[in-house]
């Protein structure tokens, strides 16, 4: 087990023994990375997350995809996700053999299995972004987010809408937009 201070990122997936002994092990800012995988020993069994993957979430490990060659699974991350065990961060695990394979785990490609599976553009991009960055202390005063907050935008038009929406874009060309708009949390 990691000192005082010092974070433990576990990988998961077929390794033998009982998943739930290692989640309880976890602490507080402790990273749970291939957390969707459907490799063996994940945190859904039976269509259900697993006791000791929610108590480590209300704990606050931090769940992160890890998407390499075969460690996402929709069958895993759904019901997960719908039993209260979002994903905290969204990252892929690319290496020689993960890029050749059929799941093709690119971050914009692992990104975008998010927003098939219902998180907003803000959600998503926050999760690949600025999430990570306050796990490993990039973010200066921050904690890791344990809950989706709505970005406001501000912009130079009166619109509130973010820059992507249609009603933004009638109103302002491309290149204002990108000048003027600006995410604040």
């Amino acid at each position: 087990m990691a000192g005082k201070g010092f974070r433990v990122m576990c990988h998961i997936g077929a390794a033998p023994g009982n998943l739930a002994d290692v989640l309880d092990l976890l602490r507080p800012g402790d990273v749970l990375t291939h957390c969707f995988s459907g490799a063996g020993n994940n945190v859904v069994q039976g269509g259900q997350l697993i006791a000791a993957a929610k108590a480590a979430k209300q704990r606050g490990v931090i769940f992160d995809v890890g998407h390499g060659g075969g460690s996402f699974d929709f069958t895993v991350c759904e019901p997960a996700m719908m039993q209260g065990a979002h994903v905290d961060t969204i990252s892929s695990d690319i290496h020689a053999v993960s890029i050749n394979t059929p799941g093709y785990p690119t971050l914009p490609w692992v990104m975008s299995k998010f927003l098939a599976l219902g998180l907003s553009l803000e959600e998503v991009v926050a999760r690949a972004t600025v999430e990570p960055a306050k796990v490993i202390g990039r973010v200066p005063g921050s904690a890791p987010c344990r809950s989706a907050r709505r970005p406001t935008w501000r912009s130079s038009t009166t619109s509130t809408a973010p820059p992507w929406s249609s009603s933004t874009r009638a109103t302002t060309s491309g290149a204002a937009r990108r000048r003027s708009c600006r995410c604040s949390r």
